[in-house]
């Protein structure tokens, strides 16, 4: 049996190697650090349809919208009451748009409070863009709400 030497250039190829290694390894998993954009504040508005009253009389004028975490990130900067409408299949096979008798669909606009790093805010992982479902919370209660829109603040 002969015995096998490790030499220096088989050190150096092996160095060569590993060196090789990490920097590909660097440049796959190496993420800029994220520029943080200037904050515009944005509008949200949103839709809740089918609330109870009581429901919709927790929310007022200047509530303000907390995440999971308990930071304000959204403040209501305008609230409608609106009447709520039922489907109603009749007997003769056509539909009837009747008004609910004591249900409430609850529309707000509320004003984006804290700055975002990509522009996008992101409630409680769901990020807020139209057509988007979200439970939100503020002080005085939960209400799952229909995102309609995100637009810059005027």
């Amino acid at each position: 049996m002969s015995k096998k030497k490790f030499n220096l250039l088989d050190a150096v190829i092996v160095l060569i190697i590993l060196i090789g290694l990490a920097l590909g390894g660097y440049k796959v998993f190496y993420q800029p650090p994220v520029e943080n954009v200037a904050f515009t504040p944005q509008i949200v508005e949103a839709l809740s349809l089918h609330q109870f009253p009581e429901v919709v009389e927790n929310f007022a004028l200047g509530d303000k919208i907390i995440d999971a975490t308990g930071r304000e990130v959204m403040e209501i900067v305008e609230i409608a009451v609106e009447d709520s409408f039922m489907t109603v299949f009749a007997a003769d096979g056509k539909i009837h748009w009747s008004r609910h008798p004591t249900m409430k669909s609850l529309r707000f606009k509320a004003r984006i409070i804290v700055p975002t790093p990509a522009g996008v805010l992101v409630y409680n992982r769901i990020p807020i863009k139209a057509g988007a479902r979200v439970p939100l919370e503020t002080n005085r209660g939960r209400i799952e709400v229909t995102i309609l829109s995100v637009n810059p603040h005027p």
